[in-house]
């Protein structure tokens, strides 16, 4: 199993990835709620969305301008879903709400690896442990070895965050 990717699937109506792959800057938006929506400018990037790919989401992704979706499921299989609004074949007034990035799902295990999601509440740990370095930065002196340590900390997490993510999209491809 060594080498493997995430197991994951695209959605009816997404929209194709380009030749070379779909390569932008990724954000995590949660539950894409209108409200996480309006808090972040995703304008070409890819959104990491807790939950299973609706119509709704994809609507709002795209109207956001975002390039991508990678969905977690909120179960071991990635679930196939339609992110089409739209029932029969589209016409000049529904065209609009056909989906227009290209999205993905993956299973709840595949989407929790790596720093993201190890975190139980019931244990006295931060959320997000790829965030303490920054959290240690932030009471260091800033030319100090100290602060250059945890800088170097919090790049190597985003490298690996980036790197998990180009692998579930390749695996896609």
């Amino acid at each position: 199993m060594a080498g493997l990717g995430p197991r994951c699937i695209t959605h009816s109506f997404s929209r194709p990835s380009p030749a070379g792959g779909l390569v932008a800057e990724v954000i995590d938006l949660g539950a894409g709620s209108p409200a996480d929506f309006a808090c972040h400018d995703v304008t070409g990037r890819i959104l990491l969305l807790d939950g299973i790919a609706t119509p709704a989401v994809s609507l709002r992704a795209t109207e956001s301008g975002a390039v991508g979706q990678i969905h977690i499921s909120p179960h071991e299989d990635p679930h196939e879903m339609c992110i089409s609004p739209v029932w029969g074949n589209p016409t000049p007034p529904t065209r609009h709400n056909l989906p227009g990035t290209v999205v993905l799902s993956v299973g709840k295990t595949d989407g929790a690896r790596g720093d993201r999601f190890d975190h139980d509440p019931a244990l006295g740990l931060q959320p997000w442990p790829v965030l303490d370095a920054l959290r240690h930065l932030t009471g260091t002196a800033p030319e100090s070895d100290d602060a250059k340590f945890a800088e170097v900390s919090a790049v190597r997490a985003a490298n690996r965050l980036g790197h998990a993510l180009d692998t579930a999209l390749s695996a896609c491809g």
